[in-house]
């Protein structure tokens, strides 16, 4: 059409008409593309809105903003900077050359997003790098340059008043943006606020729902478990009702909550134990750290947990009458829930119910032989004929010889420490039972060594005890051993003072000392042997000498050199060195001096030493 009118002669009448209607024509469809082209905008911009608004992650939002940023203008690069403590870190991107710029920040106050953040208005350049408006810094163009950014334009995402977000969309050619594509991009971003917030809020709730579903399975869980530990509650209830025993109920818990389960004593000694269908073997006794979990589960009545041996072992303490019955053990491969201790706690309780009535025999026999003792101890002249009736069915006699034993313990522990004693004892244990807040234990004069061997072995071997303990020299009829009480009592002062630990004291052994050091501590027992001893006490501790015993072991035996030699393994020649030196030190000689007094020391170093 334009040709055609060009190729008309300048004077032609109608040419001037023509070219005319042509511009109408032209710019009419000019308007028409327009049109159409605002029309293609609002339309897409409406196609954004309805798709940001929609209920996404917000990490899907995010992309979706930047993506269609680009597409709308497009342009080669898009991101959305968020920020956060004065920094802007990129949160999308799309279209970028360069990992680096994926992880690109900034201060907030710099580049075109921080020209941004401070105006809260859009921005646009045509030449990024060299534009004087934008806050430059190497770190922050470094990016730009990277990926030959030149064109930028820039809207803010508000929420109210403050900046939330900056986004970024540019071209790597020369470009000018026009106000027209300005505005549609900033119509996305406030579409983008829109949809941030419904992302950040769907985020939310999708980690309540989360959470709550977390909890919904825990409860049922728990149900799950409660339902199971109510059903075997219910099945010890009803086996111990049937006559089911103790080993059987503790088959049963160990199933239940799949483990081993041990009852011990007070000291930590196994009483019943499962033998089959446990996965973890038995144990002989609890552990110090598990006799700690003991005590703190009967001081707060609530279950105690201890991982120990690759296992975790669960405690409960059972009561019976006026004391402790012992303890209750579970050991399994993990811990259990809160719920399932409280089973546990409540599965202890119903075993020691069980027990009681054997529990209450056990007081009943320990009471009687306590009254018993305190009457043999402590009572009138003229009951001589009822306790030895008494005595009788411990098959005890007062008219043959006995040994009267005191052991310290507990209190707690006194009742536990009887039944253990009688168990390893055997038949002939004798009597035994509470006096005063100590043990007592009359038996048959019958090898004495043997039988303090047999004690240490058992209250500082097996039961680890750390109190004294003495033993009386073999006493016949009731007013001997109201007499010997005294003076084992008074051993047993002396043990302390002198630091005798985990032994048995003789009272023989013991009875001269006793009356030399009767009210004093271990500090004057030392000046003593400094005093009487002192320069072979250090002789030997810097030389690791023998002097002491050389000397001891000669005053013994008569002063004899020879028989001296013969026991201690060594010639005559050596026992005749180290006595002279002795004497030396002491400032004696073999014949002129009794040596009485070091002849004391000497022994009384020597019980120390053995102890």
């Amino acid at each position: 059409m334009q040709r055609e009118i060009s190729d008309l002669p300048e004077d032609h009448p109608g040419r001037s008409a023509l070219v005319l209607a042509a511009q109408n024509a032209l710019a009419i469809w000019k308007r028409g593309q327009q049109s159409q082209q605002r029309e293609r905008t609002a339309q897409a911009v409406s196609d954004i809105a309805r798709a940001l608004t929609e209920l996404k992650s917000l990490e899907e939002v995010l992309h979706d903003i930047v993506c269609r940023g680009r597409q709308l203008l497009g342009s080669d690069l898009s991101w959305l900077s968020g920020e956060q403590e004065g920094i802007l870190r990129v949160l999308a991107i799309d279209g970028a050359t360069s990992d680096a710029t994926r992880y690109m920040t900034a201060a907030a106050s710099v580049g075109i997003a921080g020209h941004v953040v401070r105006t809260a208005a859009a921005f646009t350049t045509s030449d990024y790098l060299n534009d004087p408006v934008i806050t430059h810094t190497p770190e922050n163009d470094g990016t730009p340059r990277r990926e030959g950014l030149r064109a930028a334009v820039a809207v803010p995402l508000m929420a109210g008043s403050r900046v939330i977000g900056v986004l970024t969309v540019g071209d790597r050619a020369e470009r000018v943006f026009t106000p027209r594509e300005v505005a549609v991009l900033a119509t996305l971003a406030s579409c983008a606020s829109v949809a941030v917030r419904n992302a950040t809020t769907y985020n939310a709730l999708q980690d309540q729902l989360t959470e709550a579903g977390e909890r919904i399975r825990d409860l049922e869980d728990r149900m799950a478990e409660a339902a199971s530990a109510a059903s075997a509650l219910g099945e010890m209830i009803e086996r111990l009702a049937e006559g089911e025993s103790a080993v059987g109920s503790l088959a049963l818990l160990g199933r239940m909550f799949d483990g081993r389960v041990t009852l011990a004593d007070t000291f930590g000694r196994p009483l019943l134990a499962p033998e089959e269908g446990s996965l973890v073997p038995p144990v002989p006794a609890l552990s110090p750290p598990l006799l700690r979990a003991a005590d703190a589960a009967r001081v707060s009545a609530r279950c105690q947990m201890l991982s120990e041996g690759g296992l975790v072992h669960h405690v409960v303490a059972l009561s019976a009458g006026s004391g402790a019955a012992g303890s209750l053990v579970l050991s399994r491969q993990a811990a259990l829930s809160e719920a399932m201790r409280a089973f546990f706690e409540r599965a202890g309780a119903l075993l020691a119910l069980h027990l009681r009535p054997e529990t209450d025999a056990r007081e009943a026999g320990n009471r009687s032989a306590a009254r018993l003792i305190h009457r043999l101890l402590d009572g009138g002249r003229n009951e001589g004929s009822a306790l030895s009736e008494e005595l009788q069915r411990h098959d005890l006699a007062l008219t043959r010889p006995l040994h009267l034993g005191v052991i310290e313990a507990e209190q707690a522990q006194l009742p536990a420490l009887a039944r253990r004693l009688r168990t390893a004892l055997g038949p002939r244990a004798g009597l035994i039972g509470e006096w005063n807040d100590h043990l007592v234990l009359l038996t048959e004069a019958d090898a004495p060594q043997a039988l303090r061997q047999r004690l240490n072995e058992l209250i500082y071997g097996d039961l680890r005890l750390s109190g004294q303990a003495a033993l009386s020299a073999p006493v016949q009829g009731l007013a001997a051993l109201r007499q010997c009480l005294p003076a084992v009592r008074l051993c047993l002062d002396l043990s302390r003072c002198l630091g005798i630990e985990k032994q048995v004291s003789y009272e023989p052994e013991m009875s001269l000392y006793a009356v030399l050091f009767h009210g004093h501590d271990s500090s004057r027992v030392d000046q003593v042997l400094e005093a009487l001893i002192g320069p072979l006490l250090r002789h030997d501790a810097a030389r690791n000498g023998k002097l002491c015993e050389t000397l001891l072991n000669f005053l013994d035996n008569g002063r004899n050199a020879s028989l001296t030699a013969r026991l201690m393994g060594v010639h005559v020649n050596t026992v005749h060195n180290r006595i002279e030196a002795a004497l030396a030190l002491l400032g004696a000689s073999a014949t002129g001096s009794p040596l009485v007094e070091q002849h004391i020391a000497l022994r009384l170093h020597h019980l120390r030493r053995r102890v």
